[in-house]
C-alpha cells in the first residue's frame, strides 16, 4: 500500500477534498487501481453502474424541476451511498461545472473517467464518460493544479476508455504538456496515443476536395513529388503545395508496440478519407451527413511499422489533422446514441438521454444526431442543466448561419439563468453574445451577476473587467481585473509558487503596457511564460530591449512544444541574427520556405538576411525567384523594385511619351470627341496558372465634352498605378500628387488637345475551376466610346502550355513568337479601328464586335466538375429537412404519391416558403433556418428525402447564344443559369426530363421561361441538352366594347394567362395583399390605363389557380370613338404588339437583330356600335409569317356583322401575334422589316362607321369584309 498512500498525499487539493465530500476509500481504491493497474475486477462480476439509485433519481427530478441545490444535495447524498452511481456523479459534475466550481467539477470528472476505464464498467458509465469528456479541455485550462492534473490524467491506463473519450483526455494531456514547455512529456502523451512520429506529403489526387476524395491513383488523377509535414507530438500541419483546393496524400508510418484490435482516430474539420496497410478506405465525413470531425475505424493490426495513407480535403490554405492508433476494447465500442433502455425514471431519462447526445454531439462534431436531442432540450423549459448545453450546442452548430445560431443560444442562456442564477457559465456565454451584439451594458450586468454568485471563478472576475473596459470604465476595470489576479493567487507582480489563469495574467500585461508601467512588464511577461511556455510575450519584449540571444532561446524553448512552429519563426530569425547568428537564421527560414513553399514571408526574410550579410545578388536571385512563384504577391513586388529586381512582365512595358510622339507625327486625324491612341493589354501568364495583367491605356481629349468621360480615370480594383499622367501636346507631363488607395484619380490640368495615360497592373490568381489552366479575359478590338489608333493584345505564356483562343467578328490572327527563355508570345493587333455605334436591338456584343479570348485546359467537363464541386454539400439533410420533407409529402398525397406528384409538391413548398437569396453554394439548412436563401439546395435536400431524383443543370440563356451555336471552350462560362431537372419524370414529348426554374415562385411546375427554354445545357457530368418547358405562355383575351352615340363605350374583358403573365399577376397579387381596394386602385393604374387610357374601372376579379391566372373586369371609358356629324372612327389600340416600332425602325443593319419573346397572344374583340349605325370601313387585315413557322407571326383580321332587324352592327376583331427569341441576319432584315410595319399599319387602320341620317357628300368606301382583310 506504499504506492497507494503515495498518491493520495502528492493528489492535488482538490482531489483530497473529494474524499472528504463523502467519496468512499472502496471507490479511491478503485480508482487507483485503474489508474495505477493493480488489481483486477472479477470475471463475470455485475456491470458497475448498470442503474441509478433512488437518491440520483431524485436528484435528476430535482434538476429538472430547476432546483438545482436540492439536485446537488441528492447527488452527493447518492454517491455517498453508492460511488459508483454515474448518475449521481455525472449530475454533481454537470452542476459543479455549470456553477464554476472548477475543482470539484475535475475531481469528479476523473472519478467519472476511471470508472469508465474499469473492465466491469457498465455502458450508462462509459457513455457518460463520453458526454462529460466535452468539458475536458475547458476544465483543464482553468485549474490551478494543471500541472498535477496532468500526472493523475496521465497514470489513468485509458485502454477500456472508449474512444472519443481517450481522444479528447490524451489532446488536454497533449495541450497541458505543452503549455508545460515539456517536449520529453508532449512525446509521452504521443507513445501513448500510438502517433507516427513521421508524415510525407505525396501529391494531389485531383483538385475536387470531395468529388476526387476516392478516385484512385492513375484515375484521372495526378501527383507530385514528394513534400515534407510538420508534426509535433500527434498534430500534423500540412502547407499548401500550391495554393488550390484539391486533395492531399499524406503518408504516415505506425509503430505498434503489439499485435491487436486498434481504434485508428482522426479527428479532421474536413472531408478525409483513411485506410491502414492498403486496405478499404475508411470515410471521414460525408456530403450526406453534418460531420463528424472525430471518426475512428476499426482494424486488427499486427505488431510492428504499418504505413497509414490519408486522403484530406482541403481548400487551398493547408490543413491540421489530428491522428493516433488506440488499442481498442471490444467491450468500449461507442454506440451513436445513448444506450437504452435508460435506468431512470421518466421524465429524467428523456432529460440526460437529451442532454448526452447533445454533448456527444457536439464532442465529436455529430450534428445530425444531435439536432433531434437538441430540440427536446429546447423544449425542457425548466431544466437548466439542457438549457445551457442547448446554448453551447446552438453556437456551435454549423447547421445554421451566424444570426440565427445566436438567437437560439441567448434565448436558452436567458431561460436557463432564469431557473438557476447560479448558472454562472450561461452567465458569462451570455454576457460574450451581447458584447458581440453591441449591448454593452447587458454584458456587463451579466458578467457581474456571475462574479457575484461564483467569487472565487476567475473568469467570471475576467469578464467583469472586459466588460467594464468596453464601456470605459476604467475604475471598475481595475477593480476586476485586480479581484481575478488575487483569485490566482496573484496579489502583484510576484513570483507565486503555482501560476495559472494564463488569460488574467495576459490582462494584467496588457494594463502594465498601457500605462508604461515598464518595471513590472518582466515579471508579467515570466508569469505568462510560466503559465503558458508557448507564450511569445517575453521573447518579444528580449528582443525589443536589445536581448536578441535571449530572445532566440526563448523562441527555440515556444518552438519545440508549439503545435505550429512556424508561425514565430521569423521572429526566432530576426533575434538569431540580430545575436550575430545569421547564418542559423538563414537555415532557419530556408527549411521552413521548404515546408511552407506558398507563404512568401519566409522567402521575402530571407532576402533580407541575404541583403543583411551584404550579398545583394543573392539577395536578387531569391527574390527572381520568389517573383516567379508569388507573382501576385504585393511585398514580394515591391521588395523586388527596391533592389532593382525587373517583374516578370517589365520587359512588355512600353513607352507612353514614345506613343503619343509617333502619332503626333503620323498626322492621323478622327472626327470625334475623344481617340484611344493606345488600347493595350500585356499578359503574362506562369505555370500555375496565375496570371499577371498590364492595362496601359493612352486618349487623347479633343473636346470639352469628353473632359468629363476621360478627366476621371478609374482604378481598377486591386490594381497597382504604375503611370497615371496628363500629357500636354507639347509632350511636357503633369502628374497628381497623389494616387495611392484612391478608386478614381483625376487627370490633373487636363484641356481639349491634351492626353491621358495611364498603367496598371492586376494579378489574378489561379483559377479554381482550371489551374493550372486559366481562362482569360475577352478583349474587344473596337469600342462604342471612341475609335481606337492602336489596338494591342498580347499574351505571354509558358512553351508547354497548351493554348486555345476563340476570335470573333474578324478579330485579327495571332502573331507568335517563340522565345529562347521557355516562353511564347502571341500579339494581336488592331490599326485605325473606327468607333461602332450599337444598333437598336442588337444582338450580344460578343457576336458582332471583333474580340479574342484565350484559355487553357478549360472544357465543358471540367466547368461542370467545378459547379458539381461546389454544389456537392449543399444538400446535407437535417431534422428539419426530415419534417419538412413529412409535410412535402403529405401535400403530394402521402405515401403512395408518385415521383411526378412527390416532385411537383416539392418544388411548390420550396418557391412558396422560402424567399430566394444568396449564393448557390449555400447550405439547404441555411435557408430552411431563415426562411430565405437558396432555393437549390432546398430542392435537392427534400429530393433526397422523398426520394425523387433530382439534380442542377447549367444553362446558356439564349439571349447569350441560339440553342444551335455550339459553344466554344473559352464561353463555357456563359452557362450562368442553374435550374432544376428530374430526369425521371416524362415530359410533354414522352422523353424524360422535366426542368423547373426555382426562380419563379408561382409557376406551374415544369415551366421554363422563354429565354431559357429550347436553351443548350450542361449537366454536372458536363453532358450537353436541350431544356424544355411543359408549359408555355399565352394570353387569350375576349373583350366586348359597347359604344356609345357619344363615343363613350362600356368594356367587359375575360384574360386567361398562363406562364410569365400569369406568374407576374400572381407576385403583385401576393404583395399586394387581399385588400380589394388596393387591388382595384393598383389593376387599375397600372394595368387598365396602359390598355384603355382613360378607363374607369366598374369591377374586376382574380383567379388563380394551377399555375393560371383568370382576370374578368368592366370599366368605363369616356371617350373611346371620335365623333362628327357624319358618324365615329375608333383606332383599336389595344392589346397591339407593334412589332414595326419595336423592331424595325432602321432602313437597313449591320448587325444581328435580336427579337422577342413576347407573350403569344389570342385576342378576340367585339366592337359594338349604337342602333341603326353602319360600318363602311373595318381597316385592314394581315397575316404573315415573314421567316416561316417557326418565326414571327401575326394576324389581323376584322370582320363585319351588318346588324339587321333592329341589332346593332359590329364589327369583330381577331388577333394573334407570335414573336418567339430569335436572331434575324442584316440579310434577312428587309424581308422581316416590311412584314412588321404591315402589322403596325394594320392593328392601328381605323374602324368607320356612319350614322343612319348621315347625308353622303359622295360615294361611301365600301365595308370591307373578312375574306378581303384576309386577302390584304
Amino acid at each position: 500500500m506504499k504506492a497507494a498512500s503515495s498518491f493520495v498525499r502528492q493528489g492535488t487539493p482538490g482531489f483530497r477534498r473529494g474524499l472528504a465530500r463523502g467519496v468512499s476509500s472502496g471507490v479511491f481504491g478503485a480508482f487507483l487501481a485503474a489508474a495505477v493497474g493493480w488489481g483486477c475486477a472479477t470475471s463475470g462480476a455485475q456491470q458497475r453502474g448498470a442503474e441509478g439509485s433512488p437518491l440520483s433519481q431524485e436528484g435528476w427530478a430535482h434538476a429538472i424541476a430547476g432546483d438545482a441545490e436540492r439536485a446537488r444535495r441528492d447527488f452527493t447524498a447518492a454517491l455517498a451511498a453508492a460511488p459508483e452511481d454515474p448518475f449521481a456523479r455525472y449530475g454533481r459534475l454537470a452542476l459543479a461545472f455549470e456553477h464554476g466550481d472548477t475543482e470539484a467539477a475535475l475531481d469528479d470528472l476523473q472519478l467519472l473517467l476511471a470508472d469508465a476505464d474499469r473492465k466491469d464498467a457498465g455502458p450508462w458509465t462509459r457513455w457518460l464518460a463520453n458526454a462529460a469528456a466535452v468539458w475536458l479541455d475547458v476544465l483543464m485550462f482553468e485549474t490551478s493544479a494543471w500541472q498535477a492534473r496532468w500526472a493523475e490524467l496521465m497514470a489513468i491506463p485509458g485502454e477500456r476508455l472508449p474512444w472519443p473519450v481517450r481522444l479528447e483526455w490524451l489532446q488536454a494531456l497533449d495541450d497541458t504538456a505543452r503549455r508545460m514547455g515539456q517536449p520529453e512529456r508532449l512525446v509521452e502523451v504521443a507513445q501513448r496515443a500510438h502517433c507516427p512520429r513521421t508524415a510525407v506529403q505525396q501529391g494531389s489526387a485531383g483538385r475536387r476536395p470531395v468529388l476526387d476524395l476516392r478516385v484512385p491513383l492513375g484515375q484521372g488523377t495526378r501527383t507530385q513529388s514528394e513534400g515534407p509535414v510538420q508534426v509535433s507530438g500527434c498534430r500534423v500541419q500540412v502547407p499548401s503545395r500550391d495554393g488550390l483546393p484539391g486533395v492531399v496524400l499524406i503518408r504516415s508510418e505506425l509503430e505498434l508496440p503489439e499485435g491487436g484490435a486498434y481504434d485508428v482516430v482522426l479527428d479532421y474539420r474536413g472531408l478525409a478519407a483513411l485506410r491502414v496497410d492498403e486496405g478499404p478506405y475508411h470515410a471521414h465525413g460525408s456530403t450526406d451527413a453534418w460531420g463528424p470531425h472525430h471518426s475512428a475505424m476499426r482494424v486488427t493490426l499486427a505488431p510492428g511499422r504499418h504505413t497509414l495513407e490519408l486522403r484530406l480535403s482541403t481548400y487551398g490554405g493547408g490543413a491540421e489533422y489530428w491522428l493516433a492508433a488506440f488499442h481498442a476494447d471490444a467491450e468500449a465500442i461507442v454506440p451513436k446514441t445513448s444506450p437504452e433502455p435508460l435506468p431512470l425514471h421518466e421524465p429524467a431519462a428523456v432529460a440526460l438521454g437529451a442532454l448526452t447526445r447533445v454533448q456527444v454531439a457536439r464532442l465529436e462534431g455529430r450534428w445530425h444526431e444531435g439536432l433531434r436531442a437538441f430540440e427536446t432540450l429546447r423544449g425542457l423549459r425548466t431544466f437548466a442543466l439542457g438549457l445551457v448545453e442547448s446554448g453551447r450546442f446552438a453556437l456551435a452548430d454549423p447547421t445554421a448561419p451566424d444570426n440565427v445560431t445566436r438567437d437560439r443560444a441567448r434565448s436558452a442562456f436567458r431561460l436557463a439563468i432564469e431557473r438557476d442564477p447560479a448558472a454562472v457559465r450561461a452567465r458569462l456565454a451570455l454576457s460574450s453574445l451581447e458584447s458581440l451584439e453591441g449591448r454593452t451594458r447587458e454584458a456587463t450586468l451579466q458578467a457581474q451577476a456571475a462574479r457575484k454568485q461564483a467569487p472565487r471563478f476567475w473568469p467570471a472576475a475576467l469578464a467583469a473587467h472586459e466588460a467594464f473596459s468596453v464601456d470605459g470604465l476604467e475604475h471598475q476595470a481595475d477593480e476586476a481585473l485586480d479581484a481575478a489576479l488575487a483569485i490566482v493567487g496573484i496579489a502583484s507582480a510576484g513570483q507565486p509558487p503555482r501560476v495559472w489563469g494564463c488569460p488574467v495574467l495576459e490582462a494584467a500585461f496588457r494594463r502594465a503596457r498601457q500605462r508604461d508601467h515598464l518595471g513590472s512588464l518582466d515579471s508579467w511577461l515570466d508569469l505568462l511564460n510560466r503559465c503558458d511556455a508557448r507564450d511569445l510575450g517575453r521573447a518579444a519584449q528580449a528582443l525589443d530591449r536589445g536581448m536578441p540571444a535571449l530572445a532566440a532561446q526563448l523562441y527555440a524553448a515556444a518552438g519545440a512544444v508549439s503545435a505550429a512552429p512556424h508561425w514565430q519563426t521569423l521572429d526566432h530569425a530576426q533575434a538569431l541574427a540580430a545575436a550575430g547568428q545569421t547564418r542559423s537564421a538563414m537555415a532557419l527560414v530556408e527549411a521552413e520556405a521548404r515546408v511552407w513553399a506558398r507563404d512568401p514571408s519566409f522567402v521575402l526574410r530571407l532576402a533580407n538576411l541575404h541583403t543583411q550579410q551584404g550579398d545583394e545578388a543573392r539577395a536578387r536571385a531569391v527574390l527572381t525567384d520568389a517573383l516567379q512563384r508569388f507573382p501576385g504577391a504585393t511585398d514580394v513586388r515591391q521588395a523586388a523594385r527596391a533592389l532593382g529586381v525587373p517583374l516578370p512582365i517589365d520587359g512588355e512595358r512600353v513607352d507612353g511619351l514614345g506613343v503619343i510622339r509617333r502619332f503626333l507625327n503620323s498626322d492621323r486625324r478622327y472626327d470625334a470627341p475623344a481617340v484611344f491612341v493606345l488600347d493595350r493589354l500585356a499578359e503574362r501568364v506562369f505555370p500555375d496558372g496565375t496570371r499577371m495583367l498590364l492595362t496601359h491605356g493612352i486618349v487623347r481629349v479633343q473636346s470639352k465634352e469628353a473632359l468629363d468621360r476621360w478627366g476621371e480615370v478609374n482604378v481598377p480594383a486591386g490594381a497597382e498605378v504604375l503611370t497615371l499622367r496628363t500629357v500636354k501636346a507639347d509632350l511636357t507631363v503633369r502628374e497628381p500628387e497623389d494616387i495611392f488607395g484612391k478608386e478614381s484619380v483625376s487627370a490633373p490640368e487636363l484641356e481639349p488637345g491634351d492626353f491621358v495615360e495611364w498603367e496598371t497592373l492586376e494579378t489574378v490568381e489561379p483559377s479554381a475551376a482550371f489551374a493550372p489552366g486559366f481562362l482569360g479575359q475577352r478583349f474587344y478590338f473596337q469600342s462604342n466610346e471612341a475609335p481606337l489608333d492602336l489596338s494591342e493584345y498580347l499574351v505571354v505564356l509558358p512553351t508547354t502550355a497548351e493554348v486555345s483562343f476563340d476570335r470573333r467578328a474578324q478579330a485579327p490572327a495571332p502573331l507568335e513568337e517563340r522565345r529562347g527563355d521557355g516562353l511564347r508570345t502571341l500579339y494581336f493587333v488592331a490599326r485605325q479601328v473606327p468607333q461602332v455605334f450599337p444598333e437598336r436591338a442588337a444582338d450580344n456584343a460578343l457576336q458582332w464586335i471583333p474580340s479574342v479570348r484565350l484559355a487553357s485546359q478549360v472544357d465543358a467537363h471540367t466547368w461542370a466538375a467545378f459547379v458539381a464541386e461546389r454544389l456537392s454539400t449543399i444538400a446535407r439533410p437535417s431534422p428539419q429537412v426530415e419534417d419538412v420533407a413529412a409535410e412535402v409529402l403529405a401535400e403530394a398525397g402521402g405515401p403512395s404519391a408518385g415521383q411526378a406528384d412527390r416532385a411537383a409538391a416539392l418544388v411548390a413548398w420550396t418557391t412558396k416558403k422560402i424567399e430566394a437569396e444568396g449564393t448557390a453554394d449555400e447550405p439547404a439548412t441555411f435557408a430552411l433556418a431563415r426562411g430565405r436563401g437558396n432555393r437549390l439546395a432546398v430542392a435537392l435536400a427534400l429530393g433526397r428525402a422523398l426520394g425523387v431524383r433530382a439534380e442542377p443543370v447549367m444553362v446558356r440563356p439564349l439571349s447569350v447564344a441560339a440553342h444551335d451555336d455550339v459553344s466554344s471552350p473559352e464561353e463555357v462560362m456563359s452557362f450562368s443559369e442553374v435550374i432544376l431537372y428530374f430526369p425521371e419524370l416524362p415530359s410533354a414529348s414522352g422523353q424524360p426530363g422535366v426542368f423547373v426554374d426555382l426562380r419563379l415562385r408561382h409557376a406551374p411546375f415544369g415551366y421554363v421561361p422563354p429565354g431559357l427554354d429550347g436553351a443548350r445545357a450542361l449537366n454536372l457530368d458536363g453532358v450537353p441538352r436541350f431544356t424544355s418547358s411543359l408549359v408555355s405562355d399565352r394570353r387569350e383575351v375576349d373583350l366586348r366594347l359597347a359604344v356609345a352615340l357619344d363615343g363613350g363605350a362600356t368594356l367587359k374583358v375575360s384574360e386567361h394567362l398562363v406562364g410569365s403573365p400569369a406568374i407576374e399577376w400572381a407576385e403583385a397579387l401576393e404583395q399586394i395583399g387581399a385588400d380589394e381596394d388596393k387591388r382595384q386602385r393598383r389593376f387599375e393604374d397600372a394595368y387598365l390605363a396602359h390598355q384603355f387610357p382613360g378607363a374607369e374601372l366598374q369591377m374586376v376579379s382574380f383567379d388563380v389557380r394551377d399555375g393560371e391566372v383568370h382576370l374578368t373586369y368592366e370599366a368605363k371609358l369616356e371617350r373611346l370613338a371620335s365623333v362628327s356629324s357624319r358618324g365615329m372612327t375608333v383606332e383599336p389600340r389595344f392589346f397591339v404588339s407593334q412589332p414595326g416600332r419595336r423592331f424595325a425602325t432602321e432602313p437597313t443593319r449591320a448587325t444581328t437583330l435580336l427579337v422577342g419573346p413576347d407573350v403569344p397572344l389570342v385576342l378576340n374583340a367585339t366592337v359594338i356600335w349604337p342602333a341603326g349605325f353602319r360600318v363602311i370601313d373595318a381597316g385592314e387585315g394581315v397575316a404573315v409569317e415573314p421567316l416561316g413557322p417557326h418565326g414571327p407571326r401575326f394576324v389581323e383580321r376584322r370582320t363585319v356583322s351588318p346588324g339587321q332587324a333592329g341589332s346593332p352592327a359590329q364589327v369583330v376583331i381577331h388577333r394573334e401575334s407570335r414573336v418567339p427569341l430569335l436572331r434575324v441576319s442584316s440579310s434577312s432584315y428587309a424581308k422581316l422589316s416590311a412584314s412588321l410595319r404591315k402589322v403596325d399599319a394594320a392593328e392601328q387602320s381605323v374602324i368607320r362607321v356612319v350614322a343612319p341620317d348621315a347625308v353622303s357628300g359622295g360615294p361611301a368606301r365600301p365595308v370591307v369584309t373578312a375574306g378581303d382583310a384576309h386577302a390584304k
